[in-house]
C-alpha cells in the first residue's frame, strides 16, 4: 500500500508540474503584396549602446517548412516613444559601422545560414512603424507599420517580386 501512495505522489508531481512560459513574446500580422502573412516568431529587444533613449529592434520572422526558408524583417534602431516613426533605407557606405542615425528596416530570407534574397526600404514611400502602446513596467510594447522593399539581391530561383509591400501590420511584443 505505501509504494502505491509513493508511486502515486511521485506521478501526480511529474505530470502536475507545468512548463515555464518564457516572459518574452510576441506576435504580429500583416498584409504581404494584399495577402495575409502571419510571422511564426516575434523578437523585441532593447539595443545595446550608448543610447541616450532607449531603442528597439524587432524580428519578425516567418519559417517555410517544405522550402526549408526563413524569411525575415528586421527594424531596427526604433524609438520606444510612442508616435509615428519614419523607417530609412539604411546607408552602409556612410555608416559601414552600423551606427545608423534613423530608424530603419530590411528583409531577407535564408535557408540555414545562406542569404538567398535582400530587400531595402523602397524609398518615397511611406514607411513608419507607429508605436501605439509601450508599458515601461510590463515592457509590453504595441505597434502598427507599413512598409514596402525593392530587391538589393535576388537568388537566381527566387519566386518573390522585385518589391514586397507589408500594409496593415500590427505587432504586440514583450521587450528583453
Amino acid at each position: 500500500m505505501k509504494i502505491k501512495i509513493v508511486y502515486f505522489f511521485v506521478f501526480s508531481l511529474l505530470f502536475s508540474c507545468q512548463k515555464e512560459v518564457s516572459p518574452y513574446w510576441g506576435n504580429a500580422e500583416m498584409n504581404f503584396n494584399g495577402r495575409k502573412w502571419e510571422t511564426g516568431q516575434v523578437v523585441c529587444e532593447f539595443m545595446k549602446g550608448k543610447c541616450l533613449n532607449p531603442e528597439i529592434i524587432i524580428i519578425f520572422e516567418k519559417y517555410d517548412q517544405p522550402t526549408l526558408t526563413t524569411e525575415m524583417i528586421a527594424i531596427g534602431k526604433l524609438p520606444s516613444a510612442k508616435g509615428v516613426h519614419k523607417i530609412s533605407k539604411i546607408d552602409y557606405q556612410n555608416y559601414p559601422d552600423c551606427s545608423y542615425p534613423h530608424a530603419n528596416a530590411s528583409y531577407r530570407t535564408y535557408e540555414i545560414d545562406a542569404t538567398k534574397e535582400s530587400y531595402e526600404i523602397l524609398e518615397g514611400e511611406e514607411n513608419y512603424v507607429e508605436i501605439t502602446d509601450f508599458d515601461e513596467n510590463s515592457k509590453e510594447v504595441k505597434g502598427r507599420f507599413h512598409l514596402v522593399f525593392i530587391v538589393g539581391y535576388k537568388w537566381s530561383q527566387s519566386v518573390l517580386p522585385d518589391t514586397l509591400r507589408f500594409t496593415e501590420g500590427r505587432f504586440h511584443a514583450r521587450v528583453r
